[in-house]
């Protein structure tokens, strides 16, 4: 009795990104701490900044999965819009 091979799948469903990657998160607000001279508004804009660069990489990976996803699919994106 002969029985069918197992031995090369194929891949049968989409992996999609996430869905949260199509949600844009806004941006850090500025501290109105910040906008006090001296040690104390500097330490505050110090880690705004903090903030927004992890913010920024964050929707950085988010991009690069959307993009990863599309050129799988064999969609086409535009020089440019992916990084390329």
């Amino acid at each position: 009795m002969g029985a069918p091979s197992c031995g090369s799948r194929v891949e049968t469903r989409l992996a999609f990104p996430p869905a949260a990657d199509l949600k844009a998160e806004a941006e850090p607000p500025y501290p109105e701490a910040a906008l006090q001279p001296g040690k104390a508004g500097a330490e505050a804009e110090r880690a705004w900044w903090s903030e927004v660069l992890i913010w920024g990489r964050m929707h950085h990976d988010r991009v690069a999965r959307i993009c990863a996803w599309a050129r799988d699919l064999k969609m086409p994106v535009e020089p440019g819009q992916c990084g390329d």
